[in-house]
């Protein structure tokens, strides 16, 4: 992550961007986000702190790879999320919710709502894409370290900057750092 003008995803996709959608950081993302607690936690981060889980899960992948972008690195990068985020990924999520809470038993509402949850992951998948060739501009501005500090310090630095309590950090980050690290030896293409 560069001082260059930011990738930003909508122009990755105005462009005609090639994403791939089945890459390293998307199976470590699938893997880790199956793993026991780890979706309630993010969910929890999500609905209450407005942690953009993609980014997280992203951070999370680049410390088991040994790298740590830093405040800036992940400020730019939640900002080339933001249209993406904000303008497809949210509003197919509440709609979904929506359609939950509203749209009572019927068998027809029922298969709505399981098609925008599929639309709803494939928006995720390309956001994930996406962070993935973004992963492959190089990281200049990251720092080395080993991915256990590193892991650490996208971590804290993730939950710190979205405002969770001390206490509820300290309860998480080792739960999603073991996640992280046990999924990166499970997902081929995953080391540095």
């Amino acid at each position: 992550m560069s001082d260059a003008r930011p990738l930003v995803l909508t122009d990755c996709l105005d462009a005609g961007a090639d994403l791939t959608l089945d890459n390293p950081f998307w199976s470590f993302a699938c893997l880790i986000y199956a793993q026991d607690a780890v979706a309630p936690a993010c969910l929890e981060l999500q609905d209450n702190f407005g942690v953009q889980v993609n980014a997280l899960l992203f951070m999370l992948w680049l410390g088991t790879r040994g790298h740590s972008p830093g405040e800036a690195g992940y400020r730019t990068l939640l900002d080339s999320l933001a249209p993406w985020t904000g303008g497809v990924v949210q509003p197919l999520r509440q709609a979904r919710r929506n359609w939950k809470f509203l749209g009572g038993r019927s068998p027809a509402v029922q298969a709505g709502r399981e098609a925008l949850k599929r639309s709803e992951l494939f928006a995720e998948q390309i956001a994930c894409a996406y962070l993935f060739r973004l992963s492959e501009r190089g990281h200049d501005a990251a720092r080395r370290a080993t991915p256990e500090r590193a892991v650490t310090a996208n971590l804290d630095l993730v939950l710190r900057l979205a405002g969770l309590p001390t206490a509820r950090r300290q309860e998480l980050a080792p739960r999603l750092a073991g996640a992280a690290h046990v999924a990166a030896a499970r997902c081929p293409g995953s080391s540095a």
